[in-house]
């Protein structure tokens, strides 16, 4: 615990600090941990009622060396699915499409990048949806195996708003031959914002430089996706690394090869770098995110970023 001792006594603001320690629903369960009446372990804080307070803990134990590295999406999201497994349909279709395809996806994409707070949802919205298409099935007397065109097209026109979700699970039972080849159709697409023109782009930018009140931390993210096109997401997940100063040019990676930017953004970079900081007391000042988050040793949340910049228009 001497990581996490060290990283406490080095935050900006010892008495939030202090007040953190003293109110969090957390501060028992560090105690117990601290004094070794619970082991330090992520089991120990997975066995515990899900909160906030548990969530920022883990992350706090994470980015000072107390446990090792996980990705906290994906071992929510195994968690969830065990649960979800103990008290679904029973249906064996239904548990292997939830281990063997739903959580498989998100197991591999955790291996190229850490997953976002979306993929819970996503992944929730993709079971359940699959597990009310057997209980409506169930309803009707039969099952995949006995499943008609009629059944599918009942199912379809029915008021559930996730009731298209439910495609991948039915496209994967018939790619199984565990239910005959039927039509599903897949629904309405979402509409796609229209394209930004350039001169609402230059305005943009315009605003984004000139107006001093804009926070340094929306200024940045905001000229990166109006100069360079980068989605919320990604911006988010910059590092310190990303970003190369020299002596008279600031670059930035925002792929394979690194970017000088212009001198008006130049200067606001080199600010960010310098004095970055997360939303919360007990946070690590030695974060290596661009846009580091409340949680310690985490990037901003995606929604929280693209909230702020949405209020600039």
């Amino acid at each position: 615990m001497a990581g996490l001792f060290d990283a406490l006594l080095s935050v900006r603001s010892p008495r939030d600090t202090l007040r953190w320690l003293s109110d969090s629903p957390a501060t028992p369960v560090l105690t117990k941990i601290a004094t070794g009446q619970l082991p330090c372990t992520h089991e120990t804080l997975d066995q515990l009622a899900p909160s906030g307070a548990i969530r920022h803990l883990e992350y706090l134990l994470v980015s000072t060396g107390a446990l090792p590295q996980r990705d906290p999406a994906l071992a929510r999201l195994e968690h969830w699915i065990d649960g979800f497994l103990a008290d679904a349909n029973s249906d064996q279709a239904l548990r292997t499409f939830a281990q063997w395809v739903v959580l498989r996806r998100y197991r591999r994409k955790s291996t190229r990048a850490p997953l976002n707070a979306g993929v819970l949802s996503r992944a929730k919205t993709e079971l359940r949806a699959a597990e009310a298409f057997l209980d409506y099935l169930a309803n009707r007397g039969t099952g995949l195996g006995d499943c008609r065109q009629s059944d599918v097209d009942a199912w379809l026109a029915g008021a559930r708003p996730d009731r298209h979700v439910a495609r991948s699970f039915v496209r994967w039972t018939i790619a199984q031959e565990l239910m005959p080849s039927l039509e599903f159709d897949p629904g309405p697409r979402a509409a796609t914002a229209p394209a930004l023109a350039n001169t609402d782009r230059i305005a943009l930018a315009r605003r984004l430089l000139g107006v001093e009140t804009i926070a340094t931390r929306d200024r940045v993210a905001g000229l990166l996706i109006v100069l360079f096109a980068q989605p919320v997401s990604r911006v988010a997940r910059l590092t310190v690394a990303d970003v190369i100063i020299d002596h008279d040019t600031v670059s930035i990676r925002l792929g394979q090869s690194a970017i000088t930017v212009p001198e008006s953004l130049e200067r606001h970079l080199r600010e960010l770098v310098v004095d970055r900081r997360g939303s919360h007391a007990a946070t690590i000042p030695t974060s290596r995110w661009l846009f580091p988050g409340g949680a310690p040793g985490r990037p901003i949340n995606e929604q929280v970023l693209g909230r702020g910049l949405r209020q600039l228009g």
